[in-house]
């Protein structure tokens, strides 16, 4: 309850922070859209004001320029007698009347024929008129102004009249500034510095105007500092407690020199007037906000309570429990209260659907660990009791047996018979095991003809004996359909202590000691041992390990030697396969090659062979031992490839050697399987010279129509099927119909596998010539066999 009551809180909590967070965002903007404003309504302000300034400068200027240039004008260009001294006497004698008029500070006129003489000023000792004005006139013939500023400002009006005499002249006045600056001072309520800026000396102030009360600016020294920049662009400058914009003008006085008039105005009231503005719209923005946050509480506080009511009751309708309606009176019905009705019928509906969850999961269950076929449990179900089989006995390390059973030739029942009869077949072998095992043995079916037992007996035998009953009362011949079959079973035991009670060591045991069974020839009980464990594991080295022997030379081939008993000498060499290993030491075939046979290694394999064969046949040849045959055994798995005898062909005509001739020796098998494939194979490589031998004769089930379409140059009959002949006259006469029928197709016979001399004698007695087995020599290597042929020689039998 306290958790559910957290999560009301927190989501009223949610929704409040995120109003807040709206209003904030919806502030934000606002006061941003409203500085944005400001700030481009202030630039416009002090755009007007700059220009302002210029016009009003300008205006000034210009109107004081054009009053004094009109009077001058009308008042000497009416007169006629214009005379040089006439006017400057006049000048003199209205000089002081003129000044109560304008702030005038000197009058001149001056000769512009050429004559300094005769020029006039009334103030003799006040500046003279700037040549630059001069020049003006002259150039210009019309009224002219320049700037004069030196410890104070002035302007210098220049008016050209014409002299009675015919020569030109011209009346000059010096005015001075201060009271224009002073008026445009008051009009714009600004502050005014001028400053005159000189190539050869330092920037200098001349002049300021303004109240000192209301510009405390005037108090620094430097006021250039507030006007660096200010005429490109606006900025406001902070003095203290007071803030500032301001504007320049720069006037030309000579080539060398200038005057800036600096015009300053205070700011303060354009910045205390943004300041309220933002004051006003951060509160009215507050209010807002904590209007907002409050109506969000106040709306949600009626639809979250109900919605918390039906949070705490979920988990009794989850738990099938009933529903207690709402109860909370309010004065308006919205969506919410629906929840009570929808609750309601969710407490059915849950209901319902968990009776059939529950069924339904259990029917799953039972199918998913059962198999369909013969009721029994499946792969599934065994994994798990036989894992509680284990951990129960390993705390009491009492003995217990796993039993891996597999029909023998149960595909070749049901490929043969049909799916339902091998269905039938299965379920009476089922019926059969069920009648006859102990309730405490428990029996799963893990494949098609695969079971699984678990055993809790004490000692081998004692399982050997249930186990053997069982097997024989499964060989009793059942009838499925119209059919009548006796089954034989392939039984692998493995004990739970040997498999230290582990799970996949003790199914790796039951499944070792079942391919043993097999192995074996099938229909027999076998124990696991770890020697089975230790041969599986050799043969999973020697598939990993055989790309590096081949690398690594640790292949040899050893040499058996073929004997004539009438010629008493070798005739040739088998060559036979070992494997130096590197841990392991010399490894016959029978332990690695079977392997291989069945391995992506086989043709590299046998190529190899066919190479170092065709080297060792070269090399006995260099060294003097001619006229011998080198006999190579030949994999099934080779004439499966289209191209092996052509590849045959090609590595045999690279050989050095002339004498010394290849024989392919091939199993009966290998010929029969793809008689076809074969024959054609061999008569290809017949033809380059190459002996075939069909090795095995006897111990397999060679038709003698076959034997006499096999191109092959000899047979090599079995030592089993001549050791029976030994001590079976009808065995004998057999084997001896079998030699004659081998030399009327034109091919030789040897007998191998001979290990007593008796037998050699025996069968030399009945005109058997070549011979091969331990009695005459064991495959020996390369420099072994080559002493073996020089002791031949030297004794002159074999």
């Amino acid at each position: 309850m306290q958790d559910k009551t957290k999560r009301f809180i927190s989501l009223r909590h949610q929704f409040a922070l995120g109003v807040a967070i709206a209003m904030l965002l919806g502030l934000s903007g606002m006061i941003y859209l409203l500085v944005d404003s400001y700030r481009a309504q202030r630039e416009q302000l002090v755009e007007q004001i700059q220009s302002t300034v210029d016009q009003s400068l300008d205006l000034h200027l210009s109107s004081l320029f054009h009053s004094i240039s009109l009077a001058v004008q009308f008042d000497y260009q009416l007169r006629e007698d214009r005379h040089f001294e006439q006017i400057s006497s006049e000048l003199e004698q209205n000089y002081p009347a003129a000044q109560w008029l304008i702030p005038l500070e000197n009058i001149c006129i001056d000769n512009l024929g050429g004559d300094p003489q005769r020029n006039f000023c009334v103030t003799p000792n006040s500046s003279h008129v700037p040549d630059v004005l001069l020049t003006k006139l002259k150039l210009n013939l019309e009224p002219s102004y320049v700037l004069d500023c030196d410890a104070l400002c002035t302007m210098w009006v220049g008016v050209p009249i014409d002299l009675k005499d015919g020569r030109l002249a011209a009346i000059s006045l010096k005015v001075g500034l201060q009271d224009q600056l002073i008026m445009i001072s008051r009009q714009l309520n600004v502050a005014i510095e001028i400053f005159i800026h000189e190539q050869e000396s330092a920037t200098r102030s001349i002049g300021k105007f303004g109240d000192e009360q209301s510009f405390p600016w005037l108090e620094i020294n430097d006021a250039s500092q507030l006007t660096a920049g200010s005429s490109q662009k606006f900025e406001v400058i902070k003095r203290g407690q007071h803030s500032y914009v301001s504007h320049s003008v720069e006037k030309p006085l000579t080539s060398k020199s200038s005057v800036e008039f600096v015009f300053v105005k205070q700011w303060d009231k354009y910045d205390s007037q943004f300041g309220f503005l933002v004051l006003r719209a951060f509160i009215i923005g507050f209010a807002a906000l904590l209007l907002s946050i409050f109506c969000g509480y106040f709306l949600t506080a009626g639809p979250l309570k109900l919605l918390l009511q039906h949070v705490q009751q979920l988990p009794q309708i989850l738990e099938n429990r009933r529903y207690q309606a709402n109860k909370i009176r309010r004065s308006f019905r919205d969506e919410f209260d629906s929840l009570d009705s929808a609750s309601l019928a969710l407490v059915d509906e849950v209901s319902s659907m968990r009776s059939q969850i529950l069924a339904t999961h259990k029917k799953l269950v039972r199918q998913a660990r059962t198999d369909s076929l013969t009721g029994l449990g499946n792969r599934y179900a065994f994994s798990d009791i036989l894992s509680e089989h284990l951990s129960s006995f390993r705390d009491s390390s009492e003995p217990f047996f796993l039993v891996y059973i597999d029909i023998d030739n149960f595909k070749a029942y049901n490929d043969g018979f049909g799916h339902a009869f091998g269905d039938q077949l299965l379920i009476q072998i089922v019926e059969r095991m069920k009648n006859n095992l102990p309730k405490k043995v428990r029996l799963f079916r893990i494949g098609s003809d695969e079971f699984q037992l678990i055993v809790p007996y004490e000692t081998d035998l004692r399982v050997f004996q249930a186990i053997n009953e069982l097997k024989h009362l499964i060989a009793v011949e059942m009838n499925a359909g119209l059919l009548a079959i006796s089954v034989h079973v392939s039984v692998g035991i493995a004990r739970a202590k040997q498999a230290n009670f582990e799970l996949t060591t003790i199914l790796k045991h039951a499944d070792l000691a079942l391919q043993s069974a097999k192995a074996k020839g099938r229909n027999r009980i076998e124990f696991f041992e770890p020697a089975l464990e230790e041969a599986q594991e050799l043969l999973f080295s020697v598939e990993t390990q055989f790309q590096a022997a081949m690398d690594n030379d640790e292949l040899e081939l050893f040499l058996q030697p073929q004997v004539s008993c009438q010629q008493q000498k070798v005739l040739g060499f088998e060559l036979l396969l070992r494997w130096n290993h590197p841990t392991k030491g010399l490894l016959a075939p029978g332990q690695f090659l079977d392997v291989i046979e069945n391995s992506r290694y086989v043709l590299d394999l046998g190529y190899w062979v066919i190479r170092k064969t065709l080297e060792i046949m070269c090399r006995f040849e260099s060294l003097g031992y001619l006229d011998l045959s080198f006999a190579l055994n030949v994999s099934p798995k080779q004439f499966e490839d289209d191209n092996f005898a052509k590849n045959l062909i090609d590595i045999y005509q690279s050989r050095t050697c002339k004498t010394n001739t290849l024989e392919i020796e091939l199993t009966e098998s290998c010929a029969v399987n793809d008689f076809e494939r074969v024959s054609k194979a061999l008569k290809v490589i017949r033809h380059q010279g190459i002996h075939v031998a069909l090795d095995d004769f006897g111990k397999g089930f060679t038709s003698l129509s076959y034997l006499s379409h096999l191109p092959c140059d000899k047979v090599k009959f079995d030592r089993e099927f001549c050791m029976d002949a030994m001590h079976n006259p009808r065995s004998e006469e057999i084997l001896l119909n079998a030699k004659s029928l081998v030399e009327i197709i034109e091919a030789k016979v040897l007998v191998e596998g001979i290990e007593e001399m008796e037998y050699a004698q025996w069968l030399g007695e009945r005109g058997f010539d070549l011979l091969q087995g331990y009695v005459f020599g064991k495959p020996l290597p390369q420099t072994e066999a080559m002493s073996y042929l020089d002791q031949v020689k030297i004794d002159g039998k074999i």
